[in-house]
């Protein structure tokens, strides 16, 4: 029985088994275990888009929210209206139970765990970006509001302050959890009910949107400066910190 040279062998394997070993391959044997932050969640739609779309979100996001601010006015308009007509209709009293998701007193203690899970993993800096940018979020969304004065029930209102918390919050979650698809549903389905509550009782649905606009692209921002970024090349990004501390 002839045997096939090694050459035509490895000429015909498949190219995910032939694919070269890079450094950081070599550093981490198991690749998969050290992926960073949104590159699970995000791999089968391709490393380069996801980068670009974090890259500009945080202009796009602020832009967005700067003129739906300047389009609604400083009152109610038919959309806001007509969504909190047909809530009325729909769920009755259901919004004023979901407003807990956005209280304080629920997630400081979950953004704190967050903050103490990176810890534990020694990613120093990660850390620091969790316990900062929903802070930075919020007084920037305060100067928000005090440069377009849209009111409601006599306060500010545009943007809504506990939307860009729920959902910064919530955000760093995913990027502690690695961009676990638990930690994207998660995430994703407290800040919908949460927003969806203050869209109905204490803010018009456009004060939520234009929340939404803007802490969203807090995270993409927060994700850069954590370096949460998937790798255009495909491998994963090295937190120089963590990778540091692993090998004292």
């Amino acid at each position: 029985m002839s045997s096939m040279p090694v050459s035509s062998a490895a000429a015909r394997m498949p190219q995910a088994w032939s694919r070269p070993r890079t450094r950081s391959s070599l550093l981490a044997p198991n690749a998969r275990s050290s992926w960073h932050p949104l590159q699970r969640v995000t791999a089968s739609f391709g490393e380069v888009t996801v980068e670009r779309a974090i890259r500009w979100w945080p202009a796009v996001g602020v832009l967005a929210m700067l003129m739906l601010g300047c389009a609604v006015g400083k009152g109610p308009t038919a959309v806001d209206e007509g969504f909190a007509r047909c809530a009325r209709e729909l769920v009755g009293g259901l919004p004023n139970r979901l407003l807990v998701l956005t209280e304080w007193w629920l997630l400081g203690p979950v953004l704190a765990l967050s903050v103490a899970a990176a810890l534990c993993r020694r990613r120093w800096r990660l850390a620091v970006v969790m316990a900062a940018f929903p802070f930075v979020a919020i007084e920037l969304n305060e100067a928000v509001k005090r440069l377009f004065e849209r009111h409601k029930g006599g306060v500010l209102a545009y943007p809504s302050g506990h939307t860009t918390l729920v959902v910064v919050v919530m955000g760093m979650v995913v990027l502690v959890a690695g961009g676990r698809l638990w930690a994207v549903v998660t995430a994703g389905t407290v800040s919908v009910l949460g927003v969806f509550g203050l869209a109905c009782t204490f803010h018009y649905v456009t004060d939520t949107i234009g929340a939404a606009l803007l802490s969203t692209a807090m995270i993409c921002m927060a994700a850069r400066v954590a370096e949460c970024v998937p790798s255009s090349r495909g491998s994963p990004l090295v937190d120089t910190g963590s990778r540091k501390d692993a090998d004292v």
